[in-house]
């Protein structure tokens, strides 16, 4: 019995672990770009390096998949979860050393302990 207790505990830490990694890196990465809105231009503030858009695309699309995890830990299918999970942190790690962004390394290692935990066990 305690032991299917701290099973499900964990399972549902790693939940919110992929819950608030992926909102962390999606909200942050979004933030980042220096844009200046002017109705009805849109234009760039500063000309950006062409690793730093790279890395920024890495972490929005890195972050959508991260609510995916979320979806399969939440749906029980923990294998699939986790391996995802810790390719997605990995990634994320390296994007967030090429954007030179520690909040966005945290929300990576949120991701990766999510995945690390959904992969342990995993049935």
């Amino acid at each position: 019995m305690p032991e299917q207790f701290s099973r499900k505990i964990l399972l549902d830490l790693a939940a919110a672990f992929f819950l608030l990694g992926s909102v962390i890196v999606l909200v942050v990465s979004i933030l980042n770009i220096p844009i200046s809105t002017v109705y009805p231009t849109f234009r760039l503030r500063e000309p950006l390096t062409y690793a730093y858009l790279v890395a920024v695309v890495i972490e929005i699309v890195a972050a959508i998949l991260g609510f995916d995890c979320f979806n399969m830990t939440a749906k029980r299918r923990l294998g699939s979860a986790g391996v995802r999970g810790v390719i997605i942190g990995a990634v994320l790690l390296s994007a967030a050393w090429m954007a030179d962004s520690q909040i966005i390394g945290v929300g990576a290692v949120l991701i990766l302990i999510a995945g690390i935990i959904c992969y342990v066990y995993r049935e």
